[in-house]
C-alpha cells in the first residue's frame, strides 16, 4: 500500500503540473489583451485632445470672398460685411511726368470770380382786340425782359382782326406775325425770342391803324 500511495502521489504531482503549464499562456494572452486595449483607448484620447484646438481654429477661420466680403468657413455661421472704400491716398501722376487730366464726364470747375451765364427768361404777354366805338388792342403788360416771349392773342370783336409785331428798326429783324385775321372768339399764340428795346403790337387791316400798342423790352 506505501507503494501505490507513492505511485499515486507522483502521478497526482505530474497531473496538476500539466495543468498549471495549460492554465499559463491562456491567462498570459488575457492579461496581454487588456494592455493592447488600454494603450488603444489612450492612443484615441491622445489623438482627440491634439485635434480639439485644430477644429476650434478652423470654425473661427474667414477667409474673403467675392469683391470684400468675408464670410465664415463654418457652415450655417455667414458673416458678411461690405467693402471699405476709402479715399485715395494720394492723386494718380502721369507716366511723362505731365499735369494729370481732368476725368472723362465731370465737368471743369470754373475759375474763382468767372461769373456764370444768365438763365433763359421766359415770359408771356396776352393781347385783345375789342370794338369800343372804335377798334381797340389792350395788352396785359407793357413791359417784358428779353428772352422768350409767347404772346396770347385774343379776338373779342365781330370784325376780324390779325395781329403782328414789329422790332426796333436798328435790330434789322423782319415783321413777326402772331395771328392770322380772325373772327369773333378766335385767337393764336407765338413764343418770339425779344431783344431789348421797343418793339410794337398791331393790326395790318386796313382802317384798323389805331390798334396799336408799343411793348418795351427790358
Amino acid at each position: 500500500m506505501t507503494g501505490r500511495a507513492a505511485a499515486l502521489l507522483v502521478v497526482l504531482a505530474l497531473v496538476c503540473a500539466g495543468i498549471a503549464g495549460a492554465a499559463g499562456p491562456t491567462a498570459g494572452s488575457s492579461t496581454a489583451k487588456r494592455s493592447s486595449a488600454t494603450a488603444s483607448s489612450t492612443a484615441r484620447a491622445v489623438k482627440a485632445a491634439c485635434a480639439k484646438p485644430q477644429r476650434a481654429r478652423s470654425k473661427c477661420r474667414r477667409v474673403r470672398v467675392g469683391a470684400g466680403y468675408r464670410r465664415a468657413a463654418r457652415p450655417g455661421r455667414a458673416l458678411l460685411s461690405p467693402p471699405r472704400i476709402g479715399a485715395p491716398s494720394s492723386a494718380p501722376t502721369p507716366s511723362g511726368g505731365g499735369a494729370a487730366s481732368e476725368p472723362v464726364g465731370v465737368p471743369a470747375t470754373p475759375a474763382p470770380g468767372t461769373p456764370s451765364p444768365p438763365a433763359p427768361v421766359a415770359s408771356s404777354i396776352g393781347a385783345a382786340a375789342y370794338d369800343f366805338g372804335s377798334f381797340v388792342l389792350r395788352l396785359t403788360r407793357t413791359s417784358v425782359p428779353a428772352g422768350d416771349l409767347t404772346i396770347y392773342f385774343r379776338n373779342y370783336d365781330v370784325s376780324e382782326h390779325n395781329l403782328w409785331l414789329d422790332p426796333p428798326a436798328a435790330s434789322g429783324r423782319p415783321s413777326v406775325m402772331i395771328s392770322a385775321a380772325v373772327g369773333e372768339g378766335d385767337g393764336a399764340a407765338k413764343t418770339v425770342t425779344v431783344t431789348p428795346g421797343t418793339w410794337r403790337l398791331y393790326c395790318s387791316l386796313t382802317g384798323h391803324e389805331a390798334m396799336t400798342r408799343d411793348l418795351a423790352v427790358q
